[in-house]
């Protein structure tokens, strides 16, 4: 869908996790590409297979809690599932990086600042403790924190949730990735703290040419900085767009029930009826068996006889826009 060529091309990824009763696939055939310096957004309600999803492209799901049982992961004409053990830690953390969920749970609460910013520098390269230090202020600097050179003194506990997420952000660009793999990086903040994480990451991205994958339930998270989407159900992708297109033209029931779920500017809040946000019914099937037809088709308003039987291919809506449904406009 992309006329550049991919800076990282995944193709028919396969993710389980070992549960109680059984593997439960948290992934099931998923192929999307992310070009030079583009952003593509990654959307879905929790346990869709987004952070799933991110993980696996550094091989963070390991035996015996979970493993990619197919596909490939391409980075750099390797596939990254393939690689031996020092060759993923070698990509890890330099050419691809990661901005994780929750800094307070990310950051080693008992070492400082400096010591987890230095160290990232110097396990990927043969920089002296100075020349470390000196790239940690750098990189400090451009995330926006006053004082670099105070705070590399501090432990993450002496910082604000906005502090400490620049300092992931900071630490995760340290080594110039070309890709960097952002996950759910304003969940824990305020507003006025998320769009100030969102103007930095875009900044940032101009100045460095970095490509962002970014994980998301927020469509106003993906309308501020995506230029492409992919919207994963019970882990399938069922629709991927622009953001243009998508937020003008969303074409599967369940995107739509998604922005439907959303408060909008201008509702006719005097009147309650009209304020109440909608609902998706139902619940996301646990998928511990092997499932026939659409996954979502039991909560789908849309839904035919054929939906429960098989899973709908890609079907092009533009150029630029594909969707995975029988019955995208409601035909009966």
């Amino acid at each position: 869908m992309n006329a550049l060529l991919p800076l990282i091309e995944v193709k028919n990824l396969k993710v389980t996790f070992h549960g109680r009763t059984g593997p439960v696939l948290a992934v099931d055939d998923l192929s999307f590409q992310v070009s030079p310096g583009e952003t593509l957004a990654i959307v879905g309600e929790s346990g869709c297979g987004k952070s799933a999803t991110a993980m696996s492209l550094l091989r963070l799901i390991q035996p015996p809690i979970g493993r990619s049982e197919g596909g490939s992961i391409l980075f750099g004409g390797k596939d990254l599932l393939q690689l031996e053990y020092e060759e993923m830690r070698a990509v890890r953390g330099r050419e691809i990086a990661m901005i994780f969920q929750e800094p307070m749970s990310s950051l080693n609460p008992v070492l400082t600042i400096g010591r987890q910013l230095t160290e990232t520098v110097r396990v990927h390269a043969d920089a002296s403790q100075e020349t470390s230090r000196l790239r940690a202020i750098e990189l400090l600097h451009l995330v926006g924190l006053p004082d670099p050179e105070s705070q590399l003194r501090k432990y993450p506990y002496e910082l604000s949730g906005g502090m400490r997420q620049r300092v992931m952000i900071a630490m995760a660009l340290i080594n110039k990735p070309s890709l960097l793999i952002a996950d759910e990086p304003t969940t824990a903040l305020d507003v006025t703290i998320q769009a100030q994480v969102l103007d930095l990451l875009s900044k940032l991205q101009e100045e460095t040419g970095t490509s962002i994958l970014l994980i998301t339930h927020d469509l106003g998270v993906v309308a501020e900085i995506a230029k492409r989407v992919i919207v994963m159900y019970a882990g399938r992708k069922v629709e991927e767009a622009t953001t243009i297109e998508l937020f003008d033209n969303p074409q599967h029931p369940y995107t739509r029930g998604l922005m439907a779920a959303g408060p909008r500017l201008g509702s006719a809040m005097a009147d309650v009826k009209k304020a109440r946000l909608r609902e998706i019914s139902g619940t996301v099937p646990i998928m511990n068996g092997e499932l026939v037809g659409c996954p979502f088709a039991e909560r789908c308003e849309n839904v035919l006889d054929q939906c429960r039987l098989a899973f709908p291919q890609d079907t092009q809506v533009t150029e630029t826009h594909c969707v995975a449904c029988f019955n995208p406009n409601g035909a009966t």
